[in-house]
């Protein structure tokens, strides 16, 4: 979708940056659908558990059929529902034209790579682990999201310190 909106903005001469907001403010929606998707179709499921459980009965599903599994899909879904939440309070609180282009660009790059970092631990199709810390690994995806969530804030850093040098606030 960035590519795309990139040769579109290029193409008919509008900046990238504050269109690319409305695409990020949105994200966090089509995570949340996404999610749910991933709760119906049995795929990135959760590890066993039986305080808050869901149980695969149809073996065309990617889960294990028939155990009790963490619906951690759903609590990703729950927690970008969570995001799209602060971003609709801080866009009705603010001034939109007040807020530095790209702020939506890096706070949802940042909120994805952190959840997706912390939800990873509770998959229970998890990766191999890269490092490890005694019983607890990280996983080459979890390293990848740490990545992207230090970019994300060294993005959100550069725009509001732009934004707070051309004001002089």
């Amino acid at each position: 979708v960035p590519m795309a909106l990139f040769v579109w903005s290029w193409l008919n001469g509008k900046a990238f940056l504050p269109l690319l907001d409305v695409v990020c403010f949105c994200a966090p929606v089509f995570d949340f659908l996404g999610r749910l998707g991933c709760l119906f179709g049995g795929c990135c499921y959760g590890v066993a558990s039986s305080w808050l459980s869901v149980v695969y009965f149809d073996h065309s599903v990617g889960a294990p059929v028939g155990e009790l599994l963490l619906p951690i899909q759903l609590i990703t879904a729950l927690l970008f529902l969570l995001v799209f939440g602060v971003f609709l309070s801080i866009r009705s609180y603010c001034n939109v034209d007040r807020l530095a282009p790209g702020v939506f660009v890096g706070a949802y790059f940042f909120c994805a790579a952190f959840i997706r970092f912390g939800v990873d631990f509770f998959r229970g199709d998890r990766g191999d682990a890269v490092i490890s810390f005694g019983s607890v690994f990280v996983t080459s995806y979890q390293v990848a999201c740490l990545l992207l969530g230090v970019m994300a804030l060294g993005i959100l850093g550069f725009v509001l310190v732009k934004k707070y040098k051309k004001f002089g606030a």
